[in-house]
């Protein structure tokens, strides 16, 4: 008891990955992602797209698959990520809301809310309408049973 666990042996090495959103096609937009393990149980994510002028998003809510065939934890609480939108047609406007873990856990991240007045899902015109440029952010930990 007591003894400090050396940073390396919690830490993995980060890992790239290419996001794989639902229900958003990147057309000549971009996509950008990394993760490490910390523990046994939990992973830091970062992930983002920037919308392209052919980039799409369906008006269903989209999602974000978690990387290397991971399966978030549910079967305690419904996990939340912090997220970000960033609105280019506002000068740069940065809105915060958050990304959800399918509920009783499994492998995305389905549901995006915040920050608008009906606290609606993400997607197509919500809470920006969408356009060249807009990025979408989410960093965070997610609890694993995989």
């Amino acid at each position: 008891a007591g003894d400090l666990i050396r940073p390396d042996e919690i830490f993995t090495d980060w890992v790239t990955f290419t996001p794989t959103w639902n229900n958003f096609t990147v057309g000549n937009g971009s996509r950008a992602g990394r993760w490490r393990r910390v523990g046994n149980k939990t992973i830091e994510l970062v992930a983002q797209f920037v919308m392209g002028s052919t980039s799409t998003l369906a008006g269903a809510p989209f999602g974000l698959v978690l990387p290397g065939s991971l399966t978030g934890d549910g079967s305690v609480h419904r996990q939340a990520l912090p997220t970000w939108v960033m609105d280019a047609s506002a000068t740069n406007q940065w809105a915060p809301g958050m990304a959800l873990l399918a509920s009783g856990g499994g492998t995305t991240l389905d549901r995006f809310y915040g920050p608008t007045s009906s606290f609606a899902a993400w997607q197509n015109n919500s809470p920006i309408t969408w356009a060249t440029g807009d990025i979408c952010l989410v960093q965070g930990f997610v609890i694993v049973t995989t």
